[in-house]
């Protein structure tokens, strides 16, 4: 109904009331603000209609580029595509009987599939500074700065050292700590799949045999949220990430 209400707010909606009253005004016939009515009424259910199958059909799978994806990665999300896909198609053929809105879960879907795509790519343009060959760069830098403040006698120079070494065991630190981001980001990847096949399920039931009970719009969206709570971690990444372009790289 609220979605309803904000379209008919919409320009369209009140310029054919508006008409309607206009006319009224000038011929004095009022069964003319009825059809203005009926009219705007039409033409907003049309948009809500409307807004509710774009939100089904998009995105398609095909509009996520996996090249940029780590091969491992890549496997798993075209997974998840197929199961995106499967749970969209069970929901454009869901009918009234099943007492569910498909519009608003296919939202919901394609925004958690997506949220995941936009946290994987972040993934990929950190993963160069967290490979094993990076990590150990920075170790090795770290003992031989520990080797030659052993070895050293001048003070300034042992200052400069010990400045050195806290810069760079800070920034092994900052790189062990998004290397288990990262694996934790992966392993959702699995926790994902499960999600949208439990979803899938679920939806498959239903349509077989509707529950008037209870509300499963809001079983399903409530454990779609409880997925989009782990994507908040990609701001934790993002900061990390820049915090290491911005002065603590290699």
């Amino acid at each position: 109904m609220a979605n309803f209400l904000r379209k008919l707010l919409t320009p369209f909606p009140l310029l054919t009331l508006a008409a309607s009253m206009v006319t009224l005004w000038i011929t004095g016939i009022w069964w003319i603000v009825l059809l203005g009515l009926l009219a705007a009424g039409i033409i907003t259910v049309q948009s809500v209609l409307s807004e509710g199958q774009d939100a089904i059909d998009a995105p398609q799978s095909d509009s996520f580029e996996l090249a940029p994806l780590h091969p491992q990665l890549k496997i798993k999300f075209r997974s998840i595509l197929e199961e995106k896909d499967r749970i969209i198609k069970e929901l454009r053929e869901c009918g009234e009987d099943t007492f569910l809105k498909p519009e608003e879960i296919s939202a919901q879907v394609n925004e958690l599939v997506a949220s995941y795509y936009d946290l994987l790519l972040k993934i990929e343009k950190i993963r160069p500074f967290i490979d094993q060959g990076s990590v150990s760069a920075v170790k090795r830098s770290i003992e031989e700065l520990r080797a030659q403040i052993g070895s050293c006698s001048d003070d300034v120079t042992r200052e400069n050292l010990a400045l050195a070494l806290k810069n760079k065991t800070d920034q092994l630190g900052s790189l062990n700590e998004l290397t288990r981001y990262k694996d934790r980001v992966e392993s959702q990847l699995i926790n994902l799949l499960s999600t949208l096949n439990s979803l899938y399920v679920r939806i498959v039931q239903l349509k077989i045999s509707p529950d008037s009970s209870a509300d499963p719009t809001s079983e399903i969206k409530e454990s779609i949220d409880n997925m989009l709570l782990d994507v908040q971690i990609s701001e934790k990444i993002s900061r990390e990430f820049h915090r290491i372009l911005n002065g603590n790289a290699v």
